[in-house]
């Protein structure tokens, strides 16, 4: 699925790679949009709770901005196969909407009323992030946009919500916090 993302998979080729005769695939599973939603919901829910983590424990939105958006491109490119599932499965599971968009939503409108960010539409603004940074992975895993890009995205999306330029390259330059990137790389082993 990470090659060809949901729709071109078949059973066949997902009972193959796991190793599993073609009709235990039943035995386990419904469908091969049940194996995509089992994993892609964990993985998912595990960067939920990064970000939950991260809005409970930084008081600076822009900071969490800088400290969620970082972290999803680095795990992305550190795993360029979950990177590719994101990129291929992302488009048909609503999950992604709801772990992404609900959270970040958060986010967004907090920085507004606290006047660290200023734009007139949260709903468009965390559409253009969440599109960008998709694209930017998927740019990172084909190569065409270098891996250490993460901080300048992060600076120019940033200063989209209004950020200062010279703040912005602070924030999307400043080291993640301990806490958040030993407990990204333990989660992920």
């Amino acid at each position: 699925m990470s090659r060809t993302g949901v729709e071109g998979a078949t059973i066949a080729q997902i009972a193959e790679e796991a190793d599993v005769a073609f009709g235990s695939f039943y035995n386990h599973f419904k469908s091969k949009e049940e194996i995509a939603l089992t994993v892609f919901s964990e993985r998912i829910e595990r960067l939920g709770g990064l970000l939950d983590s991260v809005r409970h424990s930084v008081a600076d939105p822009a900071m969490r901005v800088s400290i969620v958006q970082r972290t999803m491109l680095r795990e992305a490119r550190s795993d360029p196969i979950w990177g590719w599932f994101l990129i291929r499965a992302g488009s048909t599971l609503e999950q992604i909407h709801r772990t992404f968009h609900d959270r970040a939503m958060l986010t967004l409108v907090e920085g507004l009323a606290l006047r660290r960010f200023n734009f007139r539409s949260a709903e468009t603004v965390l559409t253009i992030t969440i599109s960008a940074l998709f694209g930017v992975v998927r740019g990172m895993l084909e190569g065409t946009i270098p891996h250490e890009a993460d901080s300048d995205v992060v600076e120019m999306l940033l200063r989209m919500y209004g950020v200062d330029p010279v703040e912005a390259a602070q924030l999307a330059r400043a080291p993640i916090p301990v806490q958040f990137s030993e407990a990204q790389s333990a989660k992920s082993a």
